[in-house]
């Protein structure tokens, strides 16, 4: 092969190395790293969590994953967060847990509604 032809193959995988960098780069999957993760977890507001009595509040699912006891949230907001979950885990396929969640009460400390592990 001539020199000018070598060059010009080894330029051009050269740019293709670049560009291939670049590419990782921009879409964040440098071999090695994780891959971007999708959201599965409901957050909730801290305003959706206000109370004036226990009697204001349940408990909410909020993660695909069944990783959690439950969020305690005002039951004003327990159709809009439920909605959300049914959304965003209806076709949910990843890792899931066998949560042995303590008995909890629900009250209202603060004004914000909180688990409280019976016994405590």
């Amino acid at each position: 092969m001539s020199r000018v032809l070598q060059f010009i193959v080894l330029a051009s995988i050269m740019m293709l190395s670049v560009l291939g960098l670049e590419a990782c780069s921009t879409w964040g999957i440098w071999p090695g790293s994780d891959p971007p993760r999708q959201q599965h977890q409901i957050v909730i507001d801290d305003n959706d969590k206000m109370c004036v009595s226990a009697q204001d509040c349940v408990l909410a699912w909020t993660d695909c994953s069944s990783c959690e006891c439950g969020t305690p949230i005002n039951k004003q907001h327990a159709a809009k967060v439920e909605q959300a979950y049914k959304a965003m885990c209806t076709d949910y396929r990843g890792p899931v847990c066998d949560m042995a969640c303590p008995q909890v009460t629900l009250q209202c400390i603060d004004n914000q509604c909180v688990a409280v592990e019976k016994g405590e």
